[in-house]
């Protein structure tokens, strides 16, 4: 259990950090995508946070460059159409 505690810190001391990287609307488009996409909302803040960390984030991310950093990461996933004969 103190290992979730652990990891639960963590995770809260990333999301600060990226969150002081992202502007108004971005971040609004974050607490959004967090609500339906929690999951997916913890990669992208992680992503960010990291890229902080290293230094490649010089200044805020705005809502273009934080869409555009989600369609990056769903690059990987393929789309299914089904179609009814």
């Amino acid at each position: 259990m103190n290992e979730d505690n652990d990891q639960q810190k963590e995770i809260e001391r990333l999301e600060q950090l990226g969150k002081q990287y992202l502007d108004h609307e971005a971040l609004t488009r974050y607490g959004t995508l967090k609500a339906a996409y929690p999951e997916k909302a913890l990669k992208v803040i992680m992503y960010i946070a990291n890229m902080a960390q290293m230094g490649k984030a010089q200044e805020k991310i705005n809502d273009k460059d934080f869409k555009e950093i989600l369609k990056v990461m769903d690059e990987g996933k393929k789309e299914y159409k089904i179609k009814r004969i």
